[in-house]
């Protein structure tokens, strides 16, 4: 099978440049892949292909990210939430499957919420708004927003690198060195300023959504898909999750991180497929 053309495409959505991949039939039905608060649609760059085989794939870089444009907005979760349905509108879909991690699972929830009727099945890959928050990033979120604002902080190239080495990939160095230094060419272009401005508001965004309670609300079929090496969100908040939303099922990879997707493509891949395709996958 020929493998499909992956160059990103542009649309302005809401006045915004939206930077993003579209493949697969457009009579098929349609998988929407969010990503997370450090990352773009690359992060999907082994799934994009797989899936897109019998179904139509468009995997954004969310506003402020990436390729996209970055406008002065709040970039809070329901600012995503409309830019989602604006894009689907623009694409001519009514409904589609949302693939989401950390923050998109958190956007991806949040949409099922508000659009219900928009979203045939769930998949939630170590979602954010759904674990306890650890006190300094709480105090960072929320707290200091006028001097951050006005003033972006220069960040060490040693914080990135324990980012990713330390946190998101703590046992894949290989892939932990590959975004590290497409993370720090971001910053060190000239819209570093803008980039770290999406970061800290998405923040903000993400900490003031709390999703614990409200997942009860959500009536698409879930898959609740989490490492257990995850240093970022913990995997202890997944069995709650799966007990709070009614129509779920959980996996666990025991060998992954803050991103299966990345650090087993292969078996995420083939989970992943198997659910959309409507089958009974995990617990």
């Amino acid at each position: 099978m020929k493998e499909p053309d992956l160059t990103p495409q542009e649309s302005v959505i809401g006045g915004c440049k939206v930077h993003h991949v579209d493949v697969g039939r457009e009579d098929a039905e349609a998988v929407v892949l969010l990503h997370g608060i450090t990352a773009t649609h690359r992060f999907y760059r082994h799934n994009i292909a797989y899936l897109a085989r019998r179904r139509r794939v468009i995997a954004p870089d969310l506003p402020g990210f990436g390729g996209s444009g970055k406008p002065d907005v709040s970039y809070s979760t329901d600012y995503f939430v409309a830019v989602l349905a604006e894009l689907l509108d623009a694409k001519g879909i009514e409904r589609a499957h949302l693939v989401g991690n950390s923050m998109g699972g958190q956007i991806a929830m949040q949409f099922a919420l508000a659009h219900p009727a928009r979203v045939d099945r769930l998949v939630l890959v170590a979602p954010a708004g759904v674990t306890a928050v650890p006190m300094g990033l709480l105090r960072f979120g929320l707290g200091g927003a006028a001097f951050t604002e006005r003033h972006t902080p220069r960040v060490p190239a040693a914080a990135i690198r324990l980012l990713f080495h330390g946190i998101i990939f703590p046992d894949r160095p290989d892939l932990a060195a590959r975004y590290v230094r497409g993370y720090l060419a971001g910053l060190a272009s000239q819209e570093g300023p803008l980039h770290f401005r999406t970061f800290y508001r998405a923040l903000r965004g993400v900490l003031a959504t709390p999703l614990r309670v409200r997942a009860r609300e959500i009536g698409a079929p879930t898959l609740i898909l989490w490492g257990a090496r995850d240093r970022l969100l913990p995997v202890t908040a997944a069995p709650n999750l799966r007990r709070r939303i009614a129509h779920s099922r959980l996996l666990i990879y025991r060998e992954s991180g803050h991103c299966p997707m990345v650090d087993q493509p292969d078996r995420w891949n083939h989970d992943v497929e198997r659910f959309l395709d409507g089958e009974i996958i995990g617990r």
